[in-house]
């Protein structure tokens, strides 16, 4: 089917049929944008402006907006919707060990280079819904068409995340319950379960994540390279989903197809880079990115395969790498999907981090 969705700004006659690019992740191509085979933007009504629960329903034990945990049993639970982002792009609804988020971290990536704010345009709902032995974390997207903002910048990652969220944020429960946050050489081994399914025409990636810190406090927000700090946090992404255009960090990547945890991934950086003309490119903190090489929407990842292999091994590839420190804390573990433009829905089917205490 050719593109119907007008939101997308693609324009029939240009985009073509949704044709399998051969990577065996359901996603294709039309010519014009990333694309799900055999499916079309999925519809939704407009929502208001205002954020409200709906249906307008009791809700179940512990509040959505309280961060005690939901109760899911029976299965009902709270839907939130946000169309701008202030006091919102934060929304969380807690879950036994987990915090759905949106992260609306860079909605000033909604104004184009010309001035034009194209936020109000800009929708996001977050969902929790299934069993208490199967809960499935969902969310909506709408966040412009290709051309109607800054097109290669990231404007959200919403998520589910396990852990702590700088000392401004959540915990998502204790460090005696989960685990973290901890230092890396003194660490369980942590295994993460996923599954997910989706729908739409857009540009995005779906990817894991930690963040590792100088103390396990993690109390600064962001914290990048300054005269007292050399270091800055290290993030270390795992991309299971990849979009068509974009990539993991800067091209070159360091290095294709190298093999952890009984599968092939692409490392890419994005090293900080002060140029003679004053301009700069790049992270101002430590950053890898492991790109799988052929995207799966299923699977088991060893989650400390990926962080010896940061630790020890990226840094041989290439001066490029950043070294992570054996002492240095990680904060928890994230999946989410980092979304560039388009409309579209994503289900979690599951998500679960299982600790293994050694």
């Amino acid at each position: 089917d050719r593109v119907k969705d007008e939101s997308c700004k693609i324009e029939a006659s240009i985009a073509g049929p949704c044709e399998d690019n051969g990577d065996g992740d359901n996603w294709g191509w039309n010519g014009v944008a990333s694309c799900v085979l055999g499916t079309t933007v999925p519809e939704r009504q407009p929502q208001p402006e205002t954020v409200q629960p709906e249906p307008e329903v009791a809700p179940p034990t512990g509040s959505a907006t309280d961060n005690s945990r939901v109760n899911l049993d029976p299965v009902p639970a709270e839907l939130f919707y946000s169309h701008r982002c202030g006091e919102t792009r934060w929304q969380e609804i807690p879950y036994r060990d987990y915090i759905i988020q949106h992260n609306i971290w860079n909605d000033s990536a909604m104004i184009t280079h010309q001035g034009v704010d194209n936020r109000p345009r800009m929708s996001l709902c977050t969902e929790l819904n299934g069993s208490r032995n199967n809960p499935k974390p969902k969310w909506y997207y709408d966040f412009l068409g290709q051309f109607d903002g800054q097109e290669l910048q990231v404007k959200a990652y919403p998520q589910v995340f396990y852990g702590k969220k700088y000392g401004a944020f959540n915990d998502s429960g204790t460090k005696e319950d989960l685990g973290v946050p901890v230092r890396i050489d003194k660490m369980d081994d942590f295994r993460i379960e996923y599954k997910y399914s989706e729908d739409g025409i857009g540009e995005r990636n779906v990817a894991l994540e930690s963040f590792f810190h100088e103390h396990c406090e993690i109390n600064k927000h962001n914290q990048k390279f300054s005269d007292t700090d050399k270091w800055g946090q290290y993030e270390m992404m795992v991309w299971v989903g990849k979009p068509s255009i974009r990539v993991g960090g800067k091209n070159p990547p360091v290095a294709l197809g190298v093999w952890i945890d009984n599968a092939q991934w692409d490392v890419y950086v994005n090293e900080y880079v002060e140029n003679p003309d004053g301009t700069t490119s790049g992270l101002k903190w430590r950053y890898i990115a492991y790109v799988r090489s052929t995207p799966s929407t299923e699977g088991v990842l060893n989650w400390n395969k990926f962080i010896e292999y940061t630790r020890d091994v990226a840094p041989t590839l290439s001066p490029r790498v950043y070294q992570l420190r054996p002492n240095e804390c990680m904060n928890g573990i994230e999946m989410g999907t980092e979304i560039f433009w388009g409309k579209g829905i994503f289900t979690l089917d599951k998500f679960n981090v299982i600790r293994t205490p050694k």
